[in-house]
């Protein structure tokens, strides 16, 4: 019988952990609408973090697209440090310069793995540091890169993974 082992101090390889968040649904998605590469989807919305400060910090890690409609087409996640002003639903994506200095990242999903009804993509390995400005919300819109069209029912999520400050 082998010997009996204790375990003292066991500590996660590479540190914290990156939180996990629940998926996002994009809001504001005219079901059945043809989208064209580089069209805006849906509408501005965001991802939350309860704080004790009042900003958003941490070390983005990565993200993970949760495409429900099956179409495995890529799709680009933008992400802000505080509003902005985005076309309408369908239409080309648009930022003005001020609101292109609010880009924290772009996240490209471009590799899938096919789950039969629905597809999953993620990006890793970003390490990209950051810090909203005033609030504890990041923001974020997505583009289609693509020839999309989401079914009702079947809408996009998006998460993240971010390391905690």
């Amino acid at each position: 019988m082998p010997a009996e082992v204790e375990v003292k101090n066991v500590v996660a390889v590479g540190g914290i952990p990156p939180a996990e968040q629940t998926p996002v649904e994009v809001p504001g998605i005219t079901t059945g609408a043809a989208y064209a590469d580089k069209d805006q989807i849906g509408s501005l919305f965001s991802f939350d973090r309860v704080s004790r400060n009042d900003v958003f910090s941490g070390i983005l890690q990565g993200g993970n697209y949760y495409d429900l409609d099956d179409e495995g087409l890529q799709v680009d996640l933008w992400l802000f440090y505080g509003t902005v002003t985005l076309a309408a639903d369908n239409a080309a994506f648009a930022l003005s310069d001020g609101d292109l200095a609010k880009v924290v990242a772009v996240l490209s999903f471009t590799a899938f793995s096919d789950a039969a009804n629905g597809q999953f993509s993620q990006v890793t390995g970003l390490a990209k540091p950051f810090r909203t400005r005033g609030g504890t919300r990041l923001w974020a819109a997505a583009q289609a890169r693509g020839a999309l069209n989401i079914a009702a029912g079947n809408l996009p999520r998006f998460s993240l993974d971010v390391l905690p400050d």
